[in-house]
C-alpha cells in the first residue's frame, strides 16, 4: 500500500487480519491514511458503503473502549502493588533483590556498598573516586562490567534508595527496607545538583 502496489486489502473475517482488535483498527487506520480500500467479508465492513463506515467507525469506538478498560484495570493493578503492597515493579536496583512475594529486600553482600557509596559522597569524595574503590574492591554492577562515575551518579539519584516505591503519582514511602536515610539521600541529590564532580 505505502509503495502503491495495492489499492487495498480484502480479509475473510476481521480476527484473521490482525491478533487484537485494536490491532486491526491500528492497520484499518493506516490503510485509511493512504486512501487504500479495505474490506472484511464476514463481517461486512466495506467503508465503501454507508454500512461499512458505520461497522467501521463502530469497531474504532469499542476498539477505543477497550483500551481505556486496559488502561485502568493497569492503573489499577499497579496501585494495588504500589501503594498497598509495597511492590515496586521494576528489577530490582543494586543493593536489593526480591523476595518470595516480589518485594525489595536488602541484599546482604551488596548493601553495605550502597551505604558506603552515600557516606563517601556525603565526605566530600567525588563519583569516580567512588567508582575506583568498587572496582578496586571487585565490585560489579548488575548491567557492566566496571563501575563509572556516571553509574554512580545515577545511583545516588534513585529515591529506591529511601524505602520507597513510586511509579507517577503513585508511591509508598515505607514499601521495603531503606538502605539509606531521606535526609542523607536529600543531601546527596544537592550536591550533586550543583557540582558535576
Amino acid at each position: 500500500v505505502e509503495r502503491g502496489q495495492t489499492e487495498g486489502v480484502v480479509v475473510a473475517k476481521l480476527d484473521r487480519f490482525a491478533r487484537s482488535l485494536p490491532g486491526a483498527l491500528e492497520a484499518i487506520k493506516f490503510l485509511d491514511g493512504h486512501s487504500a480500500v479495505f474490506v472484511s467479508v464476514a463481517e461486512g465492513v466495506d467503508p465503501s458503503t454507508s454500512a461499512g463506515k458505520m461497522m467501521r467507525n463502530l469497531l474504532l469506538v469499542l476498539a477505543e473502549f477497550e483500551l481505556d478498560r486496559i488502561r485502568d484495570n493497569w492503573h489499577a493493578t499497579l496501585s494495588n502493588a504500589i501503594v498497598e503492597r509495597g511492590i515496586q515493579p521494576t528489577v530490582a536496583p543494586f543493593g536489593y533483590r526480591k523476595d518470595n512475594h516480589k518485594r525489595f529486600v536488602s541484599d546482604p553482600v551488596e548493601a553495605p556498598f550502597v551505604r558506603e557509596i552515600f557516606r563517601r559522597r556525603l565526605a566530600g569524595q567525588t563519583w569516580e573516586s567512588i567508582a575506583r574503590w568498587l572496582n578496586d574492591e571487585g565490585i560489579k554492577p548488575r548491567q557492566a562490567d566496571f563501575w563509572n562515575g556516571n553509574t554512580i551518579k545515577q545511583l545516588s539519584r534513585r529515591e529506591v534508595y529511601t524505602g520507597v516505591a513510586a511509579k507517577g503519582k503513585l508511591r509508598n514511602e515505607k514499601a521495603h527496607e531503606a538502605l539509606i536515610s531521606k535526609a542523607d539521600f536529600l543531601i546527596v541529590r544537592e550536591v550533586f545538583a550543583k557540582t558535576g564532580d
